[in-house]
């Protein structure tokens, strides 16, 4: 039998949502899920609020925000998302390691965008530490890898702003 690993939900702001979200929730309690991608199917991308506000806890909505901020290249709200996002997955009792070690690259990269090179090389270090404690899967193994090479390019970037 095929495990499932990765889910794509659909999502449009109707009523249809939150029955989408309370039911991939569900599923999410009962299988280990890598990932679960929310595809906006409208064009507007000024939605993220909406979204945060119907559902305030879902850290599956919470990933669609910061997401959508991203793209939009809006890093400040992007951290500010990522960072609630982050709390949201610390208290989660059932917390995926794989999604804590993502959430903690996205916010480096942010801090990389944004030139503030010491709060990325930080947030690097804080995933490589937490990396050497626990058991990594495929995804985690490749969050580390990138978390190295953008450490170095940190490092690069404060040895060029700093001689």
């Amino acid at each position: 039998m095929e495990v499932i690993k990765r889910v794509l939900v659909a999502v449009d702001l109707t009523e249809m949502d939150e029955t989408l979200v309370r039911y991939i929730t569900r599923l999410s309690n009962e299988i280990e899920l890598d990932k679960v991608y929310f595809l906006n199917v409208t064009k507007n991308l000024e939605l993220p609020e909406k979204i945060v506000e119907k559902y305030p806890d879902s850290q599956f909505m919470w990933w669609a925000n910061a997401h959508a901020y991203y793209k939009k290249g809006d890093y400040q709200a992007a951290k500010s998302s990522y960072l609630t996002l982050y709390d949201l997955i610390i208290i989660d009792n059932k917390r995926n390691i794989s999604h804590l070690l993502k959430c903690k690259f996205k916010l480096a990269v942010i801090h990389k965008e944004l030139n503030e090179y010491e709060a990325c090389q930080k947030q690097c270090n804080s995933i490589l530490e937490l990396s050497d404690k626990v058991e990594l899967n495929d995804n985690s193994e490749d969050i580390v890898t990138r978390t190295t090479e953008l450490m170095e390019d940190c490092e690069n970037q404060i040895r060029v702003t700093n001689p």
